[in-house]
């Protein structure tokens, strides 16, 4: 139902790795057909509905095995970014960083990162 009521003023940001389901395909071209922008990030170089994106990010390019992991990291590290230029609350993030890696739910750590 968010989807009905998404205009041009909102923003949808899809996340997809294969295999991309009817209904991500059409829930993508709903809101295509109603102008509202759509970023989509996708471990495939084919996705079925780029035609739809304004933006496409393609994680395949990074190279890892397992397609969650990147869409994971950037899904992460991207929220991390918007969330400090929207609100400002670079605090409330690191608070989030550190609630996540206590409870050893951070899919990217800072501290653990390869040289």
């Amino acid at each position: 139902d968010h989807i009905m009521d998404m205009t041009t003023e909102d923003l949808l940001f899809a996340i997809a790795s294969p295999p991309v389901t009817e209904q991500t395909v059409k829930a993508l071209r709903a809101c295509h057909q109603r102008h509202v922008p759509i970023i989509v990030m996708a471990h495939m170089s084919n996705f079925p509905a780029s035609d739809t994106a304004d933006v496409l990010i393609n994680t395949e390019s990074f190279g890892l095995p397992f397609p969650t992991v990147p869409l994971a990291l950037a899904a992460e590290m991207l929220s991390t970014v918007i969330e400090q230029r929207i609100t400002g609350t670079v605090p409330r993030v690191q608070q989030l960083e550190e609630f996540l890696r206590e409870n050893r739910l951070s899919v990217w750590n800072t501290e653990d990162r390869l040289s």
